[in-house]
């Protein structure tokens, strides 16, 4: 297998053009080990579900502890995982994993039936307690499980820890804000759903397309999925033998344990044998044709031959498939890769108040309700009246306030018409709108920009204002410009400032 990888990709191929598929986890496993060794760069999609992470199963077992304090097995799952460990040395604290294990078998002998192993750790180090679970102990049942989450990573400061997880910790995040807005917003529901054994896409990492590795996965995740070249590695073996078997009728469904000589015996047993087998047989035909079927140019088939077994290779040509001229590759250079430094130990910076510094309170809320519509609002033909309605509808629903959405609407209209705006509220080939973004500045604070327009070779930022003009708001959008060009390097950046109340439109330069 690794001569024809090495062979591909001496012909022009790159890694990521080539996929390795098996039918089995185990041999996803072993094909990454033979990469790995090799120094091949590789993804096993066998791997991806960060549920398989040992960071994720430490933070689980913090929550099952934090759902269920009694539940000592959780609690000494974390206390000897990698989180804590890393934190005790991290902090220079004296504890030892000698000392832990001590402590967990010393509860385990005396107090056992007495109290949870919570309370004998506390008594034990009432510092490390205080430090690093007490917070987290108290607010469990008082704030959604994406806010606790959130402040588990910022107590135990999981993202520097840890930085090599970070693909794995943002994931959790994301599956939990999902899990959050399907209207699930318990610690236990949460729980449950991770403990659910079913291959679920949710907590899979997503892979940039852009990545040259060489694909190793099953055969089963490999549905409609294609890849240049395709190498697949079968083993013969036995199948997992099942003796129980469904007899469905009209009315009833009967669960028989059937053995082969007994089904031999009988002829209404032995149809029941044969409809068995018969599936099974599909089954193995079907993941064949998953698997070759997935190549463009190139499939090579590798069999692996069994004493006892002939499956898959029975189905197979004996003589082999006779090897045929390989089609010319095209080399593509790469381009370069750009990247940038993580860091998650951003300084802190206190929000500054905001002052309405000659504007009744009326027209800052004013201001905000008209900010609130114009965020719902993505592109504004062919329908811009109907959208808009609809868009101040949604608005007035989740902020009160006294308007009149006749008038609104008329203005709104107007603006979004205006020679200078209206090209930015276009559909057009890769464009990518980004309404209400936050964005990170150099020096670690948040900024809100109300519209981002990205286009494949410029970027517009658009801040809305009501009211009259007044300097700093070119201010304000030459800072946007500033973070934006640090986003999107390699791109022209501009800016405009929209009056709404003016119904006019402003350069920023």
């Amino acid at each position: 297998m690794l001569e024809i990888v090495a062979d591909c990709l001496s012909r022009g191929y790159r890694r990521s053009d080539i996929t390795i598929l098996s039918p089995r986890n185990g041999d996803v496993i072993e094909v990454s080990g033979w990469l790995n060794e090799q120094g091949i760069s590789f993804i096993s999609h066998s791997s991806l579900d960060v549920r398989s992470r040992a960071v994720t199963g430490e933070l689980l077992a913090l929550l099952r502890f934090l759902d269920s304090p009694i539940d000592d097995l959780s609690f000494a799952t974390f206390l000897l995982g990698n989180i804590f460990g890393g934190l005790l040395a991290r902090d220079k604290k004296t504890l030892s994993r000698q000392k832990l294990l001590n402590l967990l078998f010393e509860h385990r002998l005396s107090h056992r039936h007495e109290q949870p192993l919570y309370i004998t750790f506390r008594k034990a180090y009432p510092d490390l307690w205080r430090m690093y679970f007490e917070e987290l102990f108290n607010v469990v049942g008082y704030l959604p499980v994406y806010d606790l989450i959130s402040e588990t990573f910022n107590t135990f400061s999981i993202f520097t820890l840890l930085p090599d997880e970070e693909a794995t910790l943002a994931k959790i995040l994301e599956v939990v804000k999902d899990f959050e807005e399907k209207g699930e917003n318990s610690l236990k529901g949460f729980l449950q759903f991770a403990d659910d054994s079913s291959e679920d896409a949710d907590w899979n990492i997503d892979i940039p397309t852009d990545v040259d590795a060489v694909r190793v996965m099953t055969i089963h995740k490999a549905k409609g999925l294609e890849s240049s070249v395709v190498i697949v590695l079968l083993y013969d073996s036995t199948p997992r033998r099942d003796s129980l078997y469904f007899e469905e009728a009209e009315d009833e469904v009967r669960l028989v344990r059937l053995a082969k000589d007994v089904a031999e015996e009988v002829d209404e047993l032995s149809v029941l044998y044969r409809e068995k087998q018969l599936g099974q047989t599909v089954d193995d035909l079907n993941k064949l044709y998953v698997a070759f079927t997935r190549a463009e140019e190139e499939m090579y088939i590798v069999s692996v031959p069994a004493k006892r077994s002939k499956t898959p290779s029975e189905y197979l040509p004996e003589s082999g498939y006779g090897p045929e001229a390989k089609p010319s590759v095209q080399r593509v250079t790469p381009e370069p890769e750009t990247s940038v430094e993580l860091c998650h130990d951003l300084p802190r910076t206190t929000a500054s108040q905001i002052e309405y510094t000659g504007i009744a309170v009326a027209e800052a809320r004013r201001g905000e309700f008209v900010h609130a519509v114009l965020e719902h609002v993505e592109y504004i033909e062919p329908d811009i009246q109907d959208r808009l309605t609809k868009a101040i509808e949604r608005t007035l629903a989740r902020v009160p306030f006294h308007a009149d959405p006749a008038q609104l609407r008329e203005v709104l209209s107007d603006v979004l018409g205006l020679e200078e705006l209206r090209p930015l509220f276009l559909k057009a080939t890769e464009r990518n709108i980004l309404n209400e973004q936050e964005f990170a500045g150099s020096d670690g604070a948040l900024v809100r920009m109300d519209r981002v327009v990205v286009d494949p070779g410029a970027v517009t930022v658009i801040d809305y204002k009501t009211g009259e003009e007044k300097s700093e708001y070119s201010e304000q959008v030459l800072k946007y410009m500033k973070i934006l060009r640090s986003y999107y390097a390699g791109r022209s950046v501009s800016g405009l400032l929209v009056y709404i109340d003016q119904k006019s439109v402003r350069t920023v330069s």
